[in-house]
């Protein structure tokens, strides 16, 4: 999942109001990144929606849509990617 790493988490932030995600998340295609073909072409969308859904950045958003796509596990210190992840029903790894 890092493709969806940026050292600027504000670039890349799902911020719903205003309205410039998907500008923000195309672009991400027009970088000379490798990328997994199944990940971009079939979850974007998923990836996105998550992503507003919780307001997580869009590399939290893949995460999440990882761990629900393939049945795994969270871990993390964040509380708000715990938080989504516990409304969406997905097991975090305890410490």
């Amino acid at each position: 999942m890092g493709w969806f790493k940026s050292r600027s988490d504000d670039f890349f932030s799902i911020t719903h109001k205003e309205g410039k995600e998907l500008y923000y998340f195309n672009q991400l295609g027009l970088l000379p990144i490798d990328t997994y073909i199944e990940s971009h072409g079939k979850t974007s969308r998923t990836t996105l929606d998550l992503g507003v859904q919780y307001n997580l950045s869009i590399y939290d958003a893949a995460y999440l849509e990882l761990a629900l796509r393939k049945g795994g596990l969270i871990a993390t210190d964040d509380g708000q990617l715990i938080s989504a992840a516990k409304a969406a029903g997905i097991a975090l790894l305890a410490r």
